[in-house]
């Protein structure tokens, strides 16, 4: 069944880049949010987890966010992080390129998640991906345009290439969101 059982709601309409300027200028820090700060750290310890297991080399977060995530990766010999525009950089890596694409926090806010998640696949071995759990249209984050039951990011990364999908959830009663954390393997990536 679904965890949630909502299934995929446009939560609001997409903003022109003026507007995307605007709420997402001042960058972002994690440490403001005790929720946060105890996601990434959830996070942190899951992907180093996956990092041993699949003897993962190299690691890419190309999520808008502050980099503590891929910075708390261990026995990695080359990640790189950027700021910019996920859907450019993307674009611009070559297929095979990484082991690891830490991707938290980021498909609620693109106009067309799944289409990214399909570069993805063809970017990196495994993918870490993360966002709130069916989040309640009521809580109003005008930073988000989707809200995603389990059933719906999990349906996403199989159309988009991905298998041994595996989801954790994190959950605090203190929390504003329970988060679906994914663990995928890439079908389609060369390496």
């Amino acid at each position: 069944g679904r965890v949630g059982g909502a299934g995929v709601r446009k939560l609001r309409r997409f903003y022109t880049s003026d507007e995307i300027a605007g709420i997402y200028g001042n960058g972002y820090d994690h440490t403001r949010w005790p929720e946060h700060v105890e996601r990434v750290k959830r996070t942190i310890a899951i992907a180093n987890v996956l990092i041993v297991q699949e003897q993962l080399t190299t690691a890419v977060d190309l999520s808008a966010g502050d980099g503590a995530i891929i910075r708390g990766l261990t026995g990695l010999t080359g990640t790189r992080t950027s700021d910019g525009n996920i859907e450019a950089e993307i674009r611009h890596m070559r297929d095979g390129e990484v082991d690891l694409f830490i991707c938290t926090e980021t498909i609620e806010h693109l106009e067309a998640p799944w289409t990214v998640l399909e570069r993805v696949a063809e970017k990196a071995r495994w993918l870490v991906l993360s966002c709130p759990l069916d989040e309640d249209p009521k809580i109003g984050n005008y930073e988000h345009y989707w809200s995603f039951d389990s059933v719906d990011v999990d349906d996403m990364l199989a159309c988009a290439g991905f298998d041994s999908r595996r989801m954790y959830l994190l959950t605090d009663d203190s929390w504003t969101y329970d988060y679906q954390l994914w663990t995928a393997r890439s079908t389609v990536c060369s390496t």
